[in-house]
């Protein structure tokens, strides 16, 4: 039902969607056709295009491994999920700021424990 997380390519800005356009001129294929190619949905393929997300590893390995296109660019791969770690780490400091402790009322935890 939902697919496995997938590891994320990261390239310097504009050389994402540079590198879909490029591959899409060499086989002369719409966006719809590229996206049934690669397994996501059409929609996805544009926000790639666009730089709002990064691309999966196994779209860009698939794009290189059936064109001409040469790997010369600096990029960084990122595990799935690599942001969770960034989120919970800036919600619990918020939460810190907020609240003042984390984890309620530690007297009265005590007492409750006791009984």
């Amino acid at each position: 039902m939902f697919k496995k997380a997938e590891k994320r390519v990261f390239f310097r800005k504009g050389y994402q969607e540079k590198l879909i356009l490029k591959y899409q001129k060499e086989k002369t294929i719409t966006t719809q056709q590229l996206s049934d190619k690669l397994g996501v949905h059409g929609r996805t393929l544009r926000d790639w295009k666009r730089g709002k997300y990064s691309m999966s590893l196994k779209a860009y390995k698939y794009i290189l491994k059936h064109s001409h296109i040469k790997d010369t660019t600096t990029k960084k791969v990122k595990d799935p999920f690599w942001y969770v770690k960034l989120g919970a780490s800036k919600g619990g400091i918020n939460c810190y700021k907020k609240y003042g402790q984390i984890g309620g009322d530690q007297e009265h935890r005590k007492e409750c424990w006791k009984k």
